[in-house]
Formats: structure tokens, sequence, C-alpha cells
């Protein structure tokens, strides 16, 4: 058994973080009983086997502690538990999603991977899990995660590539590129003039080159690095800075930087909504859950993507759609977890999500 004084001593030492002392003992002990002192350690431990000594890894313990009591005394977890151990990325987000439904209530029966027939002349389909209050009747949950997609790779190639430009540029300069579409080899010979060309001319300068990019050179003070769509459309976008200051003495006496923004929002919206729906019976309540910890888009760019989708004739077995995300922040108590939960009605289903599985996602608090 965990005791506030092994993990104050043994894990965070120097460090603080915001949950109170009882609420750490209790999911210390929680994740050891379900998921194995050896796993604990694993994410308590570097390569060389010496404390990490960081509030990160109590708080990766302490969030999944307090998570895993969503599976407290459910009967057919165990296929969840044994992919929790073994660090399955599905898994964490269901378990993050069964967590953020049901709340502070342990009144609500929750059961997980239960068979259910969609499509009489099809196999019967395997939501996620589903959860009822008493005298109500089943919501059915798909929960999907985004993992790093080829379209992202390739996208992280051409704005590594724009960037390394910086080293090209002459001091006193500053370079601004915001790409409309990805870009082809012609397309980059193309920036590469361009780029060139506004970067040594020392002037400031605006190149719109039509459906392509806005290069704009010198619009900001070298090193003074300033996020700006200029005008141009608002889609997700992924962004890379990178600058280069010379000090003397401790004094900046010249500097450089470039900004590539190009946009990033491939079909992944609709087709986690086609492809989750379908996991989803038409006569009950259904929510798909998806889990955006780690993706780069905004979570308000995916919810207006989301809502444009839910649609009179399309995806009304889709009761709601939730997006949620978790991360590390500091507070004026110590470093904690939060999530960021966005639950999103569908006005066109054809069954309501019930009131307080909305509410729960309303007010998670962890």
């Amino acid at each position: 058994m965990w005791t506030w004084e092994d993990i104050a001593r043994d894990c965070l030492r120097d460090a603080v973080i915001a949950t109170a002392p009882p609420l750490v003992v209790d999911a210390f002990n929680r994740v050891e009983r379900l998921l194995g002192r050896d796993w604990m350690l694993a994410r308590l431990h570097s390569d060389v086997g010496g404390p990490l000594i960081a509030s990160s890894s109590v708080l990766g313990i302490v969030s999944t502690g307090r998570q895993l009591c969503a599976l407290e005394d459910v009967k057919n977890a165990d296929n969840l538990i044994t992919r929790l151990r073994e660090n399955d990325r599905a898994a964490r987000s269901e378990l993050a999603a069964a967590f953020l439904c049901l709340g502070a209530s342990r009144q609500v029966e929750i059961e997980f991977a239960v068979p259910v027939v969609v499509n009489p002349n099809g196999p019967p389909k395997v939501p996620d899990f589903r959860l009822r209050a008493p005298n109500e009747t089943w919501t059915y949950v798909e929960v999907t995660a985004p993992e790093t997609s080829k379209l992202q790779q390739a996208t992280k190639r051409t704005i590594e590539r724009l960037v390394s430009y910086l080293d090209l540029m002459p001091m006193n300069s500053s370079i601004e590129v915001l790409l409309r579409r990805d870009p082809d080899d012609e397309d980059l010979a193309v920036l590469d003039q361009e780029i060139a060309k506004l970067a040594l001319s020392g002037v400031s300068a605006r190149k719109d080159l039509p459906e392509l990019a806005l290069v704009l050179a010198n619009q900001t003070a070298p090193a003074d690095v300033a996020i700006s769509d200029h005008g141009e459309s608002s889609e997700p976008s992924l962004i890379s800075t990178a600058a280069i200051v010379d000090i003397d003495g401790g004094v900046a006496k010249a500097a450089k930087h470039i900004v590539v923004q190009i946009p990033f929002m491939d079909d992944r919206a609709e087709l986690f909504l086609r492809t989750e729906a379908k996991q989803l019976p038409h006569d009950h309540p259904g929510v798909v859950m998806i889990d955006l910890t780690g993706v780069p888009a905004p979570p308000d760019k995916w919810e207006a993507l989301i809502r444009r989708r839910l649609q009179p004739t399309i995806h009304t077995r889709v009761s709601a759609v939730c997006l949620f995300s978790a991360g590390h922040i500091s507070t004026a108590q110590g470093d904690a977890v939060e999530f960021q939960v966005k639950p999103i009605c569908n006005p066109n289903a054809r069954c309501r999500a019930p009131d307080w599985v909305v509410e729960n996602l309303r007010n998670v608090r962890l």
C-alpha cells in the first residue's frame, strides 16, 4: 500500500501538485490494484532506473487512478483493464470517456463492449460502452482518438523545409509564409525564389501567390514573433516558428525569424462521424466521444466542423458528439491535470442524449 510519505519522498520530492494528499494516495493504490505496480514504476522511473522526480509522472498516475473509478465493480471491464496494462491508446481514451460520462454519480450502470443489433441483416455491432440511469434506456457510446495521420506527417515535413529557409535569410529580417494548400515540389521551388528575394530586399513587402501562399517580408520586427492570419482563412493550421538572435554582452544586436502556417484539416471529422455512427443503434441514444489530446487543430475548429455535419438527413443516430482532451496546467496550488470538454447536442437526432450525461460532460471535475 502506498502512503503519502512514500509518494512525497520517492516520487514528488520538491515538486508540488494541486491534488490533496488523500486523493493522491487513493489514486495510487487504485492504480496498483487494477494495473499493477510494474505498470506504475515504468511511469515513475527513467530508462536508467532513476526516479523522474517530476510532477507530470505523479499526475499521470493520479489522473489514471481517478478515472479508474469508472471501472470499480464493473463486471465486464476485464478486457479494458488488460488493454490499459498494455498501454493501448484507444483503451486510455475509452477510460477517459467513461469517466467523463459518469461524472460523480455512482447510481449509473455501465457495461463495456456489449454487442447490439444495428442492422437485422448484418452482424451485431459492439459500441465501446453503454450506460443508463435507473429506469432509463441504454445510451451507447463510441470513442475515437485521432492518430498522427500520413497527411499530418507530410505537412510537418513541408513546414520543416520552409522553416529551414531561416539559415539563408540575412540578419535583421523576418518572413511569414501563410500557405493556402499543401505545396508540391514545383510550388516549393517558387517559394524558394520568393522567400529569398523578399528576405534579401530588406524592405517591408507583401507577395500574394494566388491559390498557393501569402508571403510577408519584414512586417514585424526581427524576433518579435506574432501569429496572425492576416485576413486569410481561419481554418485549423499547423504553425512553426524559428528565430536566431545574435547577442553581444547580454544585448541583442541582430535577429531574424520565420513563421510558417499551413492549413491542416483533412476529412477526419466527417470520417469519424461516419465510421463511429455505424456502431450505434437507431433506437437508442448514441454519443460519439472524440479524444483530441495531442491533436494540433484547436477544439473550437473541430466543433464548427462537427456542427456543420449534424444535418437533418445524416448522422441522425448520433444524439451528441463530445470533444475532449487532457493536459497538465500550473495553478497557484501546484501542477494539475485539466480536462477540456465540449458536448455538442445534435438537434436532428432521432433520440435525445440524456440530460444527465450532457450535464456531466459540461461539469467535469478531476
